[in-house]
């Protein structure tokens, strides 16, 4: 239930974030939030949860 969540919650803020055609461009892009792990690492690795945490402070003003 938490895994299905939190992937529901990171394509919520996906979709206010990051332009629908550049999707896979950004899950392969690495992050320097993440020491250069790409978004789709961090999924694989069952850390969406870090990625949400991200998003919020994105949204907060927070630098990254």
């Amino acid at each position: 239930y938490k895994k299905t969540r939190d992937l529901r919650e990171l394509l919520s803020q996906m979709d206010d974030y990051v332009v629908a055609p550049e999707e896979k461009a950004w899950l392969r892009s690495p992050l320097e939030a993440f020491s250069g792990r790409n978004p789709q690492e961090l999924i694989v690795d069952g850390r969406i949860r870090d990625l949400i945490i991200e998003f919020s402070r994105l949204r907060e003003g927070q630098p990254a």
